[in-house]
């Protein structure tokens, strides 16, 4: 079995304000004699760090996807506990982005017949959609501007990964 986990920047206006919006209950300074806005930065860092998974439409990404290949044939367990993916992008259009998109493909290769399963936002729905992971801030950047970055993905507890992005 094969995989291709993709990465691309997106620009999605919409859903960074929702994100921000989110925030605006902790802006109050007197709820039933209580000033919550002391702890309204470590409510938007927290609303900012919940990954968003959904659908999304393929035209809000801003650059061609970059695809880490996995082969389950041949990497040990181990090299799945942190995998670290370095990316870098051309981006297609002068405008903001807002996050990093994420969705695999997977390919069950038997000796008889490949089947390949995608999460793609191109294809048919399934019940695992695509991901996104918003910025706290956005980055605004030119048409066919270089991006680069890091996407560190470590294994935790609860059969997930915690996602650690950088862009520079």
């Amino acid at each position: 079995t094969v995989a291709k986990l993709f990465v691309a920047p997106f620009s999605d206006e919409t859903l960074f304000n929702e994100q921000c919006n989110k925030a605006n209950f902790w802006y109050q300074q007197n709820f039933h004699g209580v000033d919550l806005s002391i702890i309204r930065e470590s409510a938007n860092g927290e609303n900012f760090s919940q990954p968003i998974v959904d659908t999304f439409d393929i035209n809000i990404c801003m650059a061609k996807p970059y695809a880490f290949n996995v082969d389950f044939r041949t990497m040990h367990e181990s090299e799945f506990e942190v995998i670290d993916i370095p990316v870098t992008f051309q981006v297609w259009q002068t405008g903001t982005i807002h996050g990093f998109a994420f969705w695999f493909d997977v390919g069950f290769l038997g000796t008889q017949k490949h089947v390949w399963l995608s999460t793609s936002p191109t294809e048919p729905l399934t019940h695992w959609y695509q991901v996104r992971c918003l910025f706290s801030t956005p980055v605004f950047v030119q048409e066919n501007q270089c991006v680069r970055g890091r996407v560190v993905m470590r294994s935790n507890k609860r059969q997930s990964y915690d996602v650690e992005i950088e862009i520079t």
